[in-house]
């Protein structure tokens, strides 16, 4: 954070004073002008704004893709967690498992999760403190 500051701090002082005062701090000139063609005055005045307004509407559409990718997902969420429910012993690679939950902020105790999944009666839940 503090070189990407430093950076363009270092950038900003290479204005003059005036610049500053008059907001004119980018390096770039302004576009020239595009030549719209010779039609009514309503026609081409919508033609400009939707020119100037282009980048916005491509985030606008960059957004709405990215809203109904994460809806899509969320929809799918349910399905995908009942499926990992009624399959999690088949997707067990061994007969025990430990996974180690957490601990104390102090490191007293530590407490761990075992799934056993027997003969097949479904997954039996143990857990113990070390």
């Amino acid at each position: 954070m503090f070189v990407i500051n430093l950076i363009v701090i270092v950038r900003m002082m290479q204005h003059t004073p005036l610049q500053f005062l008059r907001h004119d701090l980018k390096k770039t000139k302004h576009k020239k002008t595009i030549r719209l063609p010779k039609w009514s005055f309503f026609a081409r005045f919508r033609l400009r704004i939707m020119i100037q307004n282009s980048v916005n509407y491509l985030v606008l559409f960059v957004g709405i893709f990215f809203i109904m990718v994460m809806l899509a997902m969320a929809v799918g969420m349910p399905d995908t967690l009942k499926y990992y429910q009624n399959n999690i012993s088949d997707l067990m690679f061994a007969k025990y498992q430990y996974v180690f939950r957490h601990h104390s902020a102090r490191g007293r105790c530590f407490k761990r999760r075992a799934w056993n999944l027997g003969n097949g009666s479904g997954m039996e839940d143990h857990v113990k403190e070390l």
